[in-house]
């Protein structure tokens, strides 16, 4: 298994945080044709649409599965997730319109909680050796690509291979 040492986590925590960050949201891509695109916040279908709740629980999932994976090591994984997630939190509240007033289901301040929660996960498996999901990898791309993958579009299948994946 990997070990990230202070040195090697304050590098990745300066990696993250030098991405793009929401830089291109609404943005054409050259992966357009792959995903669901919107162009504005008033087209996300907010947080309590069915194919957004879909998103979240797929995360949480991962989260867990990173956890059991983690074994004897999961208080370390735990510890560094906060770490990152703070962080890059910190960081990204100010790349949107986010509004510690308004609930977590305010389109801006569920990209940033998403953005810090995904860059943990990847951070954190990264650490472990563990491969991302192929579905977490094409997740991952539109973050890094500064953009906003923030649901599913309803009534699909997850995990299909274009298409269904709504991203800003």
């Amino acid at each position: 298994m990997s070990d990230l040492s202070q040195s090697a986590e304050q590098a990745l925590l300066q990696e993250l945080l030098e991405l793009p960050w929401f830089e291109y949201l609404g943005q054409p891509s050259e992966r357009d044709k792959d995903v669901r695109r919107i162009l504005s916040w008033e087209e996300w279908p907010g947080g309590d649409a069915p194919g957004v709740s879909a998103y979240h629980i797929q995360a949480g999932e991962w989260r867990t599965t990173l956890l059991d994976e983690a074994r004897h090591r999961r208080g370390e994984v735990e510890a560094k997730w906060k770490r990152i997630e703070q962080r890059v939190l910190t960081h990204v509240t100010s790349r949107v319109a986010y509004d510690p007033g308004r609930d977590t289901y305010y389109g801006p301040n569920l990209a940033a909680h998403d953005a810090a929660f995904m860059a943990s996960l990847v951070a954190c498996r990264r650490n472990l050796g563990l491969p991302l999901p192929v579905e977490l990898e094409h997740i991952w791309w539109w973050y890094q690509a500064g953009h906003w993958p923030c649901g599913y579009e309803e009534g699909t299948e997850l995990f299909e291979p274009s298409g269904h994946l709504i991203v800003y």
